[in-house]
């Protein structure tokens, strides 16, 4: 009995390895231009993106004003 316990335990050690190292095969649809969406122009051209871009550079020159007044320097 001991002996089947160990031959069952080897092949399953055996197989286990084996699956693990198979490569597994990945397919991806072949690359078009169907689908494609350009992020950047796309969030360029909102509505709102001016008055984020004012509000973004106010909030880089205030930043390193409050950064100082925050320490004390």
């Amino acid at each position: 009995m001991l002996k089947f316990k160990t031959i069952l335990l080897s092949a399953f050690m055996l197989f286990s390895i084996v699956a693990i190292t198979q490569p597994t095969t990945t397919y991806a649809a072949d690359a078009s231009p169907v689908g494609v969406v350009n992020y950047q122009q796309l969030i360029n051209q909102h509505p709102d993106m001016a008055q984020a871009n004012e509000t973004y550079k106010v909030a880089v020159k205030v930043c390193p004003e409050e950064t100082i007044a925050t320490r004390g320097e």
